[in-house]
């Protein structure tokens, strides 16, 4: 019995949907070569946060369950390939994760018609944020934001999720 057999479907659908190759490609610098793809990488850290990870180390999680994942990275090499990601390499992703957006739509649209009916949005807004804390002794913490905001029916005001992740430094 494995435990985490739902991810492995949600590891598919992104490989199958194009968005691990786009991930490698906006990630790709010409004459480096990496143990670990970047891509890939980054799609095994959106499957363990969907498996309910809230920390990097959780990557553990996929990690030793390799007959199921096949190799994964070390949380090392998670954090590393998180470093790693300019400003460019950012509006990148960014444009990586439209691109394969697009063209899930377009096969979904292709095979049931349009989407009619309502349609709900919802915004993802991400950002860098440092802070200063007493509670370590270094006082620092890099925390990545994400804020979502879902608007309600009949309400001016939206519901907002923020998730929040943070490492000492």
């Amino acid at each position: 019995m494995v435990s985490h057999v739902g991810t492995a479907g949600l590891r598919m659908l992104a490989f199958k949907s194009g968005l691990t190759g786009e991930l490698r490609s906006a990630l790709r610098v010409p004459g480096r070569q990496v143990l670990h793809d970047r891509g890939q990488v980054l799609t095994d850290l959106g499957v363990m946060i969907a498996d309910g990870g809230t920390a990097i180390r959780h990557i553990r999680t996929l990690r030793d369950q390799g007959e199921l994942f096949g190799p994964v990275a070390s949380a090392p090499t998670a954090w590393r390939a998180l470093q790693e990601v300019t400003p460019r390499q950012r509006d990148k992703l960014a444009a990586a994760r439209a691109k394969t957006r697009r063209r899930v739509w377009e096969l979904i649209t292709a095979r049931h018609g349009s989407m009619s009916g309502p349609k709900t949005r919802i915004r993802l807004v991400t950002c860098d944020v440092v802070a200063r804390s007493g509670w370590f002794s270094s006082g620092r913490i890099a925390t990545h934001v994400r804020v979502a905001a879902l608007p309600l029916a009949g309400s001016a005001r939206p519901v907002v999720a923020v998730a929040a992740t943070y490492r000492h430094q």
